[in-house]
C-alpha cells in the first residue's frame, strides 16, 4: 500500500528505520518529512485481510495507516484521557511558560493560533501540532519563512517524542508527553 506525505501529497519512500525496532518508516522526496509507523496490536482473534486493499485517498487528504483525517468539517478528535501533552518554552520570549494542550490540533505563531509567541523569527502562522492517539504526535511546519528544527534537525512534519526539542524562531520547547496507566 503506498504511502502519502501528509504535507505535500507526494508518494513517500520506504526506508530503514534508523532507531530500529522493525517499524515501517517513511521519507518524502519533495519535502524530506518523515513517518514511523506506529506498531499496532491487533484484538485477540482478529487477523488482517489482504485480500481487500485499504482505498486510495481522495485528493487534499492527509493519510496515515487507520485513519483519514480531511472533508470533516467542524470535526475534531478527542484526546485520549490517558495523554497529558505540554509543551514547555526553553529559550525564547515565553522563556519558562508551559502550554497545556488540550485538542487534537494546535497551532503554534506570532500572530495567529492557539499558542502565540512573542518572538519576531517566529512567523505569523508558524507550525501546527496533531495528536492521532496516545502514542502517535506530530508536528508540522506550516510553511514558515525560519523553518521547524526537532531535535536540531529542518523538518516538514515528524512524529514528536517526549523531551524531543523544537526550535521555532529563537523559541526552542520542550515537548513533555505523559501517558497514565
Amino acid at each position: 500500500m503506498p504511502m502519502f506525505c501528509p504535507a505535500c501529497q507526494t508518494k513517500m519512500e520506504a526506508t530503514t528505520d534508523p532507531r530500529g525496532g522493525g517499524r515501517k518508516h517513511y521519507s518524502c522526496p519533495r519535502c524530506e518529512g518523515e513517518y514511523v509507523v506506529p506498531a499496532r496490536s491487533l484484538p485477540e482473534g482478529e487477523k488482517i485481510d489482504a485480500a481487500e486493499p485499504a482505498p486510495a485517498p481522495g485528493p487534499g487528504e492527509t493519510t496515515i495507516p487507520g485513519f483519514t483525517v480531511a472533508g470533516i468539517p467542524g470535526g475534531e478528535w478527542q484526546i485520549p484521557e490517558e495523554l497529558r501533552f505540554s509543551l514547555k518554552v526553553l529559550e525564547g520570549t515565553e522563556s519558562g511558560k508551559v502550554f497545556e494542550v488540550t485538542r487534537s490540533r494546535i497551532t503554534v505563531g506570532r500572530e495567529e493560533g492557539e499558542i502565540l509567541l512573542g518572538d519576531p523569527l517566529v512567523s505569523r502562522k508558524h507550525a501546527a501540532f496533531e495528536i492521532y492517539g496516545s502514542q502517535h504526535i506530530v508536528v508540522k511546519d506550516l510553511a514558515s519563512t525560519n523553518g521547524t528544527y526537532l531535535n536540531g534537525r529542518l523538518i516538514a512534519y515528524s512524529k514528536v517524542n517526549n523531551g524531543d526539542k523544537i526550535r521555532m524562531g529563537s523559541t526552542l520547547i520542550e515537548a513533555v508527553i505523559q501517558i497514565d496507566g
